[in-house]
């Protein structure tokens, strides 16, 4: 179930089982054209200049995450929705235009769920951060919009990919993960809040 519905394994498909390697070669390289345009979108938006915009991007398709997880297809599939992630934070903030963000988190829940909750957390410390960095820039009235916007970009694309994400957290559950020691550590964590230690 990971990687069930990336759009850059439809690719690999198409051909037969015998060509796998040879497409995951192919869309690896896809995977990182598509990340470096998304950066460098989210670059140019942020008021960075084409040059540095283009190197940052370069930077970031061709980055430590990409090449050391080539062989797990969708791990790297989700590298490129993080700046659109970004980027759609950064455009509820600015425009108060949510689709970017809400495609961007719509297309990591469909690629895959382990990162989606990752993306969440880190792109609401993101958008706090952000947002109040600018907060005295806008009126009380664009301020309560923003957060508006926000909570409801995040809460649609999360949504939109409920069909697949759904049912893949369903089937983690069952597998047995979560009686691992991953669950031993948190369920420790959570008895130490419950008694205050």
């Amino acid at each position: 179930y990971y990687g069930l519905f990336d759009p850059f394994l439809f690719i690999c498909y198409l051909f037969p089982r015998s060509w796998i390697p040879q497409t995951f070669a192919l869309a690896t390289m896809v995977k990182g054209a598509v990340g470096a345009m998304a950066m460098r979108a989210y670059l140019k938006y942020m008021g960075l200049s084409e040059s540095t915009s283009r190197v940052g991007a370069l930077a970031f398709a061709f980055n430590g995450w990409v090449n050391y997880f080539v062989g797990f297809p969708s791990f790297v599939s989700s590298a490129f929705t993080f700046p659109l992630i970004l980027l759609g934070i950064e455009k509820v903030i600015k425009e108060r235009k949510p689709m970017t963000l809400i495609m961007g988190l719509f297309l990591l829940g469909i690629i895959s769920f382990f990162f989606l909750v990752v993306a969440c957390v880190c792109g609401v410390i993101y958008a706090l951060w952000r947002f109040l960095w600018t907060i005295k820039k806008r009126k009380a009235k664009e301020n309560i919009m923003i957060i508006v916007l926000g909570i409801a970009g995040f809460a649609i694309g999360i949504a939109m990919s409920a069909w697949t994400l759904l049912p893949s957290v369903r089937e983690s559950a069952l597998s047995g993960k979560t009686s691992s020691i991953g669950k031993g550590y948190f369920d420790a964590i959570l008895n130490a809040f419950k008694d205050k230690d």
